[in-house]
């Protein structure tokens, strides 16, 4: 099944045999951001990476994660100005080394609580809806490391965690 995105166009589903969860953005609820499992154990995240990461990402011989763990991406300068996708490239304000990845508050505190959610997957695709990389944190280690982002125009505030808390799968 497919849900039409921001951007126009169909989101793939994350995984098998679950459910949309909508989420906020600038007051209206939008699909294909994230899904929880029937069984209630494992919820995705989609990550959709900026435009000039297309290209980047398919040269990186380690794989994106890998990049991202040793700070090895940075925002061309010609880039600076454009849409960044949903990784925050500088997490310095949240006092990580390395950019970081997360869950919407509101999402967060919906699931996280319930006990029954052995895994978090962060589906991280090109821009243009090819999944490129799945990444995965246990619920207790997210709860561990994971910092609130302050409320900003345009972003909602998040559960951040460093990308070397993930694992690639």
């Amino acid at each position: 099944m497919n849900d039409m995105n921001t951007l126009g166009g169909h989101k793939s589903r994350m995984l098998p045999s679950s459910t949309d969860i909508l989420v906020t953005y600038r007051s209206a609820r939008k699909p294909g951001y994230y899904e929880l499992s029937l069984d209630g154990k494992e919820l995705a995240r989609r990550v959709e990476l900026p435009p000039w990461m297309n290209e980047r990402a398919n040269t990186l011989a380690s794989g994106l994660l890998a990049a991202l763990q040793k700070n090895q991406v940075t925002i061309p300068p010609e880039h600076s100005h454009e849409r960044q996708g949903h990784i925050f490239w500088d997490a310095a304000p949240l006092g990580f080394s390395v950019p970081a990845v997360g869950i919407d508050r509101e999402i967060a505190f919906k699931v996280l609580p319930s006990g029954k959610l052995e895994k978090i997957w962060f589906m991280v695709f090109l821009f243009g809806k090819t999944l490129c990389e799945r990444w995965t944190i246990a619920p207790r280690e997210f709860g561990r490391v994971a910092r609130l982002t302050p409320r900003v125009p345009g972003f909602e505030p998040q559960l951040m965690v460093p990308v070397t808390a993930l694992k690639r799968e």
